[in-house]
Formats: C-alpha cells, sequence, structure tokens
C-alpha cells in the first residue's frame, strides 16, 4: 500500500483499512444479519499547513482472525475485505491540499474451523 497528504495552509487526511466480513443468510437465500465486520486500520495520517508525508508499506503475510458461532439453518459468505478514505480542500494555486491512497491485494487463502 501507499498512501499520501500534501498541504498547502490547509488540511488533508488519508487512511486504510483491511478486514473480514462475515454475512450470514437465512435458507430461502435472504440476508439475515452481519455477524462479523472487521476493520484493522493499516495507517490514518494527516497533515496540515505546509506538511508533505509519502509513506508506504506491506501488509504481505498480515493474519485476520475473527470467531463468529453458526448453525446449519443458515449459509454464510466470508469476504475479505479493504478500503479507506481521503479528503482534502483541494488545490488552488498557493493554498490547498491533496490527499491520495492505493491497496493492492491478493488472498492466496482462506482457512476456517469448524469446532
Amino acid at each position: 500500500f501507499d498512501w499520501n497528504t500534501n498541504s498547502h495552509f490547509s488540511g488533508a487526511h488519508s487512511d486504510g483499512w483491511i478486514g473480514l466480513e462475515v454475512e450470514r443468510f437465512n435458507a430461502g437465500g435472504f440476508p439475515d444479519g452481519v455477524l462479523i465486520d472487521q476493520k484493522v486500520f493499516l495507517w490514518s495520517g494527516n497533515s496540515s499547513w505546509l506538511d508533505s508525508r509519502w509513506e508506504d508499506g506491506s501488509n504481505t503475510g498480515f493474519p485476520l482472525f475473527a470467531q463468529c458461532t453458526v448453525d446449519k439453518q443458515h449459509s454464510y459468505h466470508v469476504w475479505v475485505r479493504c478500503g479507506g478514505s481521503v479528503s482534502s480542500a483541494g488545490e488552488g494555486g498557493w493554498f490547498g491540499s491533496i490527499a491520495g491512497s492505493r491497496i493492492f491485494g491478493t488472498v492466496p487463502s482462506i482457512s476456517w474451523e469448524l469446532v
């Protein structure tokens, strides 16, 4: 992943996360609730006035873990998700700010255990 904030007398923000979501569906196939909605933040950065931040990192091998109770009467979707947000004033001559973020990901495998 990589991200940046760049400010000229105006603030900017960038954050990014990865996580798990487990959705439950009834026998008719209709949504019946979200059991897990996990977000693990990889970064959260701000800049203001005359400040610039350009950062990168790696989430290679980043372990995600969650527990929930399941039953035979429902089906379940397991999602590995990533996301984030950016905010800034925009550029305008000598004043303004910009922000950005990128996450690149693959999920080579998912393991689960029924107890």
